[in-house]
């Protein structure tokens, strides 16, 4: 295989390989592919416990 054909070969699968990332992101995590929308990706969820204790 010729250099030049080794070069178009890399340069394809890179590009298959960064389309295959954003469509997975925009598939399975809802990251919007289009600018200027917006999506609520994130949900965060915190639990605190206290237990005070009266100096003696």
């Amino acid at each position: 295989m010729s250099t030049r054909k080794q070069v178009w070969a890399i340069a394809i699968v890179l590009c298959l390989m960064g389309l295959s990332a954003a469509w997975i992101k925009h598939r399975w995590y809802g990251f919007p592919l289009v600018p200027g929308t917006q999506e609520s990706i994130w949900l965060v969820e915190a639990e605190i416990t206290f237990e005070a204790h009266a100096p003696a």
